[in-house]
């Protein structure tokens, strides 16, 4: 599965914008509204094109793209319904459908007694689980996470990694997007930063966060891991690498000083 901006333009916020997403990596996209923007309504774009899998994309089909945004509404009062509408939305049947909802379910460490109640009774994460379980139902081919991880604890961002991993394993086009450059760092193979408009950098994900200057002299935000080693190396003369786990780190540190 390929996603392909082809000189794509939106207004002064999307200026010749040329990227290839694949299936095989875990992407990240760092300053993103208006890339989310054109997927959702690529009737938007000024100039260019996206095609999928050397397909020119002109309407949104979340059959093919899922968005799961923690910030979106519930479109109905209990749990069960809303997952369903999800489904019957975008065409989707299923005789095993039971079944299914409980295998997700299980993956989240939801009890299904939670399909009986109503939204506004969940916590931020159980919304999100839910959210994400309506959108996984259907199978789509091309995921993007907005904001993924936000306001997480460690188990559940355990969960969701493991999710992740998943679902690049099974061919599905994954797509995280977010502010947070710790989380796109840990995460992602491979990550693109837009700044005013354009395709600061881009690359494999260690490479783009080993630029520590680029991203400070274009006032974007720098993994805590990425900017303690660059600080460590230009002014204590250490001679550390970059690392996405502390424990890396660590023994770095220990190398260096012994």
């Amino acid at each position: 599965m390929e996603l392909k901006f082809n000189n794509v333009n939106y207004k002064a916020k999307l200026n010749n914008v040329n990227i290839t997403l694949n299936s095989n990596k875990i992407n990240g996209i760092y300053n993103y509204n208006s890339f989310i923007k054109v997927l959702a309504n690529p009737k938007f774009i000024e100039g260019g094109t996206i095609s999928i899998d050397n397909k020119t994309y002109h309407k949104y089909d979340p059959r093919i793209i899922a968005i799961v945004d923690k910030d979106m509404p519930f479109y109905t009062s209990k749990v069960i319904d809303e997952i369903l509408f999800y489904s019957k939305v975008r065409g989707y049947k299923s005789r095993n459908m039971k079944e299914e909802i409980n295998t997700l379910l299980e993956k989240f460490y939801l009890d299904p007694s939670i399909l009986k109640r109503i939204t506004p009774s969940l916590s931020d994460t159980e919304k999100y689980f839910i959210k994400l379980i309506a959108n996984l139902i259907y199978r789509p081919k091309i995921i993007i996470f907005k904001d993924i991880m936000s306001g997480m604890d460690y188990r559940n961002k355990k969960i969701i990694k493991k999710l992740i991993e998943e679902l690049k394993e099974q061919g599905v086009l994954v797509i995280l997007t977010s502010f947070n450059s710790n989380i796109l760092y840990e995460l992602t193979d491979e990550v693109v930063i837009f700044n005013k408009g354009k395709v600061l950098i881009s690359g494999s994900t260690n490479e783009i966060y080993s630029n520590i200057e680029i991203l400070l002299n274009n006032n974007i935000d720098v993994p805590y891991f990425s900017l303690l080693t660059y600080k460590a190396n230009k002014e204590k003369g250490a001679h550390l690498f970059y690392r996405k786990d502390v424990r890396d780190v660590i023994k770095d540190v220990y190398k260096s000083v012994s």
